[in-house]
């Protein structure tokens, strides 16, 4: 099992085995305490066992803290911290722990294992349960090494791919294999039995609650919690760099680094030859301005054998179009430092997507009732659209102007439309879409959190799906493939906290959005940086389909093992491929999905 996941801790491996049969084993990237680090590790008298895949950011105040208490220290890893905490404060240690995890400890006393993912979801953990064992691992492949049958295919998981481009939730693309959600803890006993915990969650501020809505006090405010983010993310024993677009987000956390890191940082991007999607001249301003040692690589190609080893990587199907750039990013990077900083977090806290002013336009009309809401607003946008000759209403906004705000955010999210899966898919496959398992989902989670106004219920919604089950996962796998760390500064729990209070009108209003972000930005960057539009980590995923991967894509979805799914037929598929090369808006990314479903399905079954 540590053999399979061996890119995720290239430097050493260790193994535990109890007396009663239980065990431990891991794999180590070395970041902290080079030499001492060993896992896994225990306490003072052996009865407790960790193992943990991540970093504890604020390890040194804790450990003072337990040595006070009297814990004994072998070592100055921050590993060692979490079995203390655990010796000290039992299942409650998660809540004193700032950082990003995912760890196991093996409890001798009491016969049970404790588990615990951290707040945001940085770190996956995924477990299988039958009636002969309870195994778990941060990888599924690692978890299929072990004994046990090769599991059945969810056909629920890939209708929620085909919906969102990654399966979201605790589920997987395997019956009897799930992750464990992010801000959970869990105890398996003796008997097998699972105790989850929700040990974190966004706070709600209902909408009629005041929220912090002064400048003057915000900005100083959030340039303390982000540069406290920043420094805690700086210690390691081994060289740091930055991932720099040349956007807003990467660009701040570039410029607080510099602040507080001795030496030359390095930096590293991607560029593409097409201008509208290449960033590089972003980056290089940006490198130029803070004086970092810039690197850069050109990724114009994707063929085959790359898409291959990404979708291994990736465990299960994930059609997030940059997990190439992503991977080929942190292979560049892995050539000059061991772990890197990034910018994620910020659009989902800021109202940084296309959606948020869309949402925000359509949130105005949700007093009409749906007739008015059909015949008015969509008959009025298509009689301009004729008017002007041009779409300046696209039929998916006006569509989604009709739905109620619970689900227009899978409106904005949905690869395959219920539409499209009715239009194209088979009638077994249309069963399952009837089902609505995507629908649901995102209902469940958006139910957690309702008291809010609108902007704070989809961010909500943005930091518990797509960020943890797609851009997080993406930058975990695509990093820990090249034995990369990357680190999150806009996702430390303080930051979050503290952004999720304030004022919608701080982060979007008619000036634009990420508001008060770019003022915090206003002591760090040149103002053309700060007021660019934003670009995206955006791809020519369709120059990669016609002609990097023609061939491959159509044997791969001609393939008996894409086949025997059921999904789609080859008409609907050339159907959906002709759109594509004709310009038909969201055809490119369906490709993509059928293609990624398709690899991953002939290597899950070489």
């Amino acid at each position: 099992m540590c053999l399979e996941m061996k890119h995720r801790g290239p430097d050493d491996m260790g193994f535990y085995i109890s007396g009663t049969g239980t065990g431990l084993g891991a794999v180590r990237l070395s970041i902290i305490d080079l030499a001492g680090g060993h896992q896994p590790l225990s306490n003072e008298e052996g009865d407790l066992w960790v193992v943990m895949n991540g970093e504890i950011y604020n390890f040194l105040f804790l450990r003072r803290l337990l040595v006070e208490r009297g814990h004994v220290f072998t070592t100055f890893c921050d590993t060692e911290v979490v079995v203390h905490a655990y010796e000290e404060w039992g299942e409650d240690c998660v809540v004193h722990l700032d950082g990003m995890f995912a760890f196991a400890i093996w409890d001798n006393n009491h016969r049970c294992l404790f588990m615990a993912r951290d707040r945001l979801g940085k770190k996956p953990l995924y477990y299988y349960q039958d009636n002969q064992v309870f195994i778990f691992s941060s990888e599924i492949k690692s978890l299929l090494k072990y004994q046990i049958r090769q599991p059945n295919l969810d056909r629920e998981a890939i209708d929620m791919f085909l919906t969102l481009a990654y399966i979201p939730g605790s589920k997987t693309v395997y019956e009897g294999v799930n992750k464990v959600p992010a801000g959970n803890s869990l105890v398996v006993d003796e008997k097998g039995k699972i105790d989850f915990q929700q040990y974190w969650d966004l706070p709600q501020v209902p909408h009629n609650a005041p929220h912090i809505a002064k400048e003057t006090d915000v900005v100083p405010e959030l340039c303390h919690l982000l540069e406290e983010a920043v420094k805690s993310r700086l210690l390691a024993d081994v060289p740091l760099g930055v991932f720099l677009s040349g956007g807003l987000d990467s660009s701040i956390v570039t410029a607080l680094m510099i602040k507080h890191k001795p030496g030359q940082l390095k930096s590293f991007s991607v560029r593409f030859t097409e201008p509208e999607h290449n960033e590089a001249p972003f980056a290089h301003e940006v490198a130029n301005f803070l004086g970092t040692d810039h690197y850069e690589l050109t990724a114009n190609h994707c063929p085959p054998d790359l898409l291959r080893k990404l979708v291994w990587h990736c465990d299960e199907p994930l059609a997030d179009p940059a997990i190439g750039p992503t991977y080929l990013v942190s292979s560049l990077a892995r050539e000059q430092v061991t772990v890197v900083l990034t910018g994620e977090g910020a659009d989902e806290l800021f109202a940084g997507y296309f959606y948020h002013p869309l949402e925000k336009k359509a949130a105005t009309y949700d007093w009409m009732p749906a007739w008015a809401k059909r015949q008015i607003l969509a008959n009025g946008a298509r009689l301009i659209n004729g008017i002007l000759d041009r779409q300046r209403y696209h039929p998916r906004t006006v569509w989604s102007w009709q739905l109620r705000p619970e689900e227009r955010m899978l409106a904005w999210m949905a690869i395959f439309t219920d539409a499209e899966k009715r239009r194209w898919f088979t009638r077994s496959a249309n069963d399952i879409a009837e089902i609505g398992p995507s629908a649901r989902y995102l209902d469940a989670v958006a139910q957690r959190h309702i008291k809010g106004d609108w902007l704070s219920n989809f961010s909500y919604i943005d930091l518990k799906v797509p960020l943890v089950d797609d851009l997080l996962m993406k930058v975990d796998k695509m990093s820990m493939a090249s034995s990369l760390e990357a680190r999150c500064p806009y996702l430390d729990h303080h930051f979050v906290e503290y952004a999720s209070k304030l004022s919608q009108s701080l982060k979007l209003n008619r000036s634009g959005n990420k508001v008060i972000l770019r003022k915090v930005a206003m002591k760090l960057l040149p103002e053309r940086i700060i007021n660019r539009v934003k670009h995206g980590f955006d791809v020519p995923l369709k120059r990669w389909l016609t002609e990097d991967l023609n061939e491959y894509f159509w044997d791969m979805v001609m393939s008996r093992n894409f086949g025997d799914l059921q999904i789609i037929n080859q008409p609907q598929i050339e159907e959906i491929w002709s759109e594509m090369v004709n310009d038909v808006p969201s055809r490119t990314r369906q490709i993509w999905s059928l293609l990624i479903l398709a690899t991953w399905l002939n290597l899950s079954n070489s």
